[in-house]
């Protein structure tokens, strides 16, 4: 309880009168604010939501110095032992976003009225989510792509896998999901050469506050090769029984020209081309002469849809001409 003091003093400065004293009035100090919602924002802001706690002025309501002025808050933040640093100037908002500095750190907001800064809110963290990715960077087709790493901090944590077609095309989502114990893992069949990453999105915790930041993986482009495979139909064919059949097939199934070869003891010599429709053609050999030769498929890298895949042999395979 506080009151003023006036006396009317000389030209000297010496009073020169009684002292009259004021009212009694009270100095209303400012309260602690609550903090009602905080989030991250992008990788490089926070958001906090607050409100006031209302004070009422019971033992001198209405005393002279009393102001009818709105309560200022003004956000800081704090980065280990060192002083809170105010951000921007005092707002009567009753929320703000604001940038902050590299996690860790943590962040408050303090209210202040004619009288003084009253004590901080509750201090809310920021930490970044820890991870790591594995991205294969080269695949065959006929085997799944798989994508998975291991992540702490939060006890759950939004995953998102992103790939483009080429180095300056845009990201599009291939897979997002809600992962927990530490670990995730995408598997997806594989299609054709493309660039991956992954994102790891901002997210929340209540005990204790805290908030979290995400990132994203280094990008790795995975090389899918194809998968190319032969079907000898008649081994041994006999002499003069019409045209050995050789099926030709590849995953994935594009459409496109491949090579049938044969060992000639020395080096792979060009039979003749195959041509694939959805992955699928065939060759064939004459019969008409008793021989035994090694062959294979070669496919050249073809594209598929907006992706590429990679050229690939067959196995060596066998076709016997017998009288």
């Amino acid at each position: 309880m506080l009151q003023i003091a006036v006396s009317a003093a000389d030209a000297d400065g010496t009073a020169a009168s009684a002292v009259g004293l004021s009212a009694a009035f009270d100095i209303l100090y400012s309260s602690e604010p609550l903090i009602e919602g905080f989030s991250p924002s992008g990788s490089a802001a926070v958001r906090l939501d607050w409100r006031n706690w209302p004070r009422q002025d019971r033992d001198t309501p209405d005393d002279p110095l009393d102001v009818d002025a709105p309560v200022l808050f003004q956000p800081m933040y704090r980065v280990g032992t060192a002083a809170p640093v105010d951000v921007g100037r005092p707002t009567t908002a009753a929320g703000s976003t604001f940038a902050v500095p590299k996690p860790p750190f943590e962040v408050a907001v303090r209210a202040q009225n004619e009288w003084d800064a009253g004590p901080p809110s509750q201090w809310i963290r920021g930490r970044l989510v820890a991870f790591t990715t594995s991205i294969p960077r080269w695949v065959r087709a006929d085997a799944p792509t798989v994508v998975s790493g291991t992540f702490s901090g939060p006890p759950t944590v939004q995953v998102t896998l992103q790939a483009r077609n080429t180095a300056a095309s845009a990201w599009y989502v291939v897979s997002s999901a809600d992962f927990s114990g530490g670990r995730y893992r995408f598997s997806l069949a594989s299609r054709g050469t493309r660039e991956y990453r992954v994102a790891v999105a901002n997210t929340v915790t209540s005990t204790p506050s805290t908030v979290w930041y995400g990132g994203y993986s280094a990008p790795v482009t995975t090389t899918t090769q194809m998968t190319v495979w032969p079907t000898v139909y008649r081994e041994p064919a006999p002499v003069g029984s019409g045209l050995a059949q050789i099926g030709l097939s590849i995953m994935p199934g594009i459409d496109g020209r491949g090579e049938l070869q044969r060992w000639n003891g020395k080096t792979w010599t060009l039979v003749g081309y195959v041509f694939t429709k959805h992955g699928y053609g065939d060759a064939y050999l004459s019969t008409n002469v008793a021989s035994r030769f090694a062959y294979r498929f070669y496919v050249p890298t073809h594209r598929f849809g907006a992706v590429t895949v990679a050229a690939a042999y067959s196995a060596t395979f066998y076709q016997t001409i017998t009288r």
